[in-house]
């Protein structure tokens, strides 16, 4: 018995359109993994750069960070290490 993939919609990476996989326009391959699009335009567009439309990988719980936001922090960080905000007398 041949296993088939259930009938599902997949998103066309380029414009975001749910396409059924029997009744796409234009289909490609990229990294053994197959996409699916509404139009050649769309699967043109993917072909010349496919980075530009598929999702950055990251590592699962790390939320990305810009390079301001870790400047930000690490400043934030020195300017508490040096001066507290409520400064704590022992008499």
């Amino acid at each position: 018995m041949k296993h088939t993939e259930p009938e599902r919609d997949f998103k066309d990476p380029v414009c975001g359109m749910r396409v059924n996989r029997l009744t796409a326009v234009a289909e490609a391959e990229h990294g053994h993994k197959h996409y699916y699009f509404c139009a050649t335009e769309c699967r043109d567009a993917f072909l010349a750069n496919p980075s530009k439309y598929l999702p950055r990988h990251r590592q699962h719980g790390v939320r990305p960070r810009s390079d301001a936001t870790q400047v930000d922090e690490v400043a934030n960080h020195d300017v508490g290490a040096e001066q507290s905000p409520n400064p704590v007398r022992s008499d």
